[in-house]
């Protein structure tokens, strides 16, 4: 999985809003470890990145675990990331 800095500094961006999109997330966090994380494959991840309403509410749900934020943060990026 992506440092413990990496995934701090995520978090403290995530709190702050200064990530505006989901894919902007995927700066700090590894795709390949975050998508056996995910158990999805690495295009079908690089595909919900794109399109993020592709997400599942589980793959929040575990994005926000491997981060350590409240569920409601990762689904209202992914909800403001869909609305663009």
């Amino acid at each position: 999985m992506a440092t413990e800095t990496h995934l701090a500094a995520a978090r403290a961006l995530l709190e702050q809003n200064k990530i505006k999109n989901i894919s902007e997330l995927f700066v700090f966090l590894n795709k390949t470890e975050t998508r056996k994380e995910l158990r999805i494959g690495f295009q079908t991840l690089s595909n919900k990145i794109e399109f993020p309403e592709r997400f599942t509410v589980g793959e929040l749900m575990t994005l926000a675990k491997i981060i350590e934020v409240d569920y409601s943060v990762i689904s209202n990026l992914a909800y403001i990331s869909v609305k663009e």
